[in-house]
């Protein structure tokens, strides 16, 4: 069983999903060739979900609970319904999760166990009337008792209706390896000493679990730069959650533009 939740908690992790930087609504200014434009950011409303799934026996065995948030104004409209459906994915991917574990769960209430949950937020990093981004953060419980949520982002270019990576940021491009070794070596540098072995600084065991465990996509949006989290096992397989780190634009140069030169 204890091998059941352990895979359950990492499927959690990988369908994802600290406290996060604070709601940005300012006002992005950028110039076209013709036009200088100030656009406002989207409105922002809360839509929750709540799903029950049933066994056999007709046991409520899962729930689901998601708080979604849905765009509106302020952009075209055909871009934010692409986004509202994106988000509304993960809703969807949640409740498969729990259907293909109704039995799962049956049988760990069977054994004198509680109802299997799991509760899903998006809270704004930034918003704005060209980027927006959101943390997701996935809790799951099996007794009741909730994990500390797992992390996945959404980031969108809400003018050109693109999803976000860093890479989107990259002044140039080509040089791919070079900007990642540069988010890579500024983690390394301000990760918590908790996670160093004596002497202060990464075993060579662990720059090399970094690099090998790095994910571009795990990153969000801020005011003032960019945002990364991963698995604190990824260092110490005795820690549990997730850390979280933001580098600000003046140390992502010189490889990445901010938000207000894209």
């Amino acid at each position: 069983m204890k091998r059941l939740i352990s895979l359950i908690l990492v499927f959690s992790m990988l369908f994802a999903l600290a406290s996060c930087s604070k709601l940005n609504t300012v006002e992005i200014t950028y110039e076209s060739e013709t036009t200088t434009t100030t656009l406002p950011p989207p409105d922002v409303k809360k839509s929750k979900h709540h799903q029950k799934f049933k066994d056999e026996k007709g046991r409520v065995v899962f729930t689901v609970d998601v708080v979604l948030p849905e765009l509106s104004q302020n952009g075209e409209q055909r871009i934010l319904d692409y986004i509202n459906g994106v988000t509304a994915e993960v809703f969807e991917e949640a409740c498969k999760f729990a259907e293909n574990n109704i039995k799962n769960a049956s049988s760990h209430i069977d054994r004198g166990g509680k109802s299997w949950s799991t509760e899903i937020t998006f809270e704004p990093t930034y918003l704005s009337g060209r980027f927006v981004c959101f943390i997701i953060k996935n809790s799951f419980s099996v007794d009741g008792d909730h994990s500390d949520p797992t992390f996945s982002t959404k980031c969108f270019d809400v003018e050109k209706g693109k999803p976000c990576t860093p890479l989107y940021f990259a002044i140039d491009p080509a040089n791919e390896l070079e900007a990642l070794d540069h988010i890579i070596g500024i983690i390394q540098e301000r990760t918590p000493y908790e996670f160093y072995p004596e002497g202060g600084a990464f075993s060579p065991q662990q720059v090399e679990l970094l690099r090998s465990e790095f994910r571009p996509e795990n990153f969000y949006i801020t005011e003032n730069g960019m945002g990364f989290y991963y698995v604190r096992y990824t260092f110490d397989p005795s820690m549990n959650g997730m850390y979280q780190i933001e580098l600000s634009w003046e140390e992502l140069l010189p490889f990445f533009y901010d938000i207000y030169s894209v």
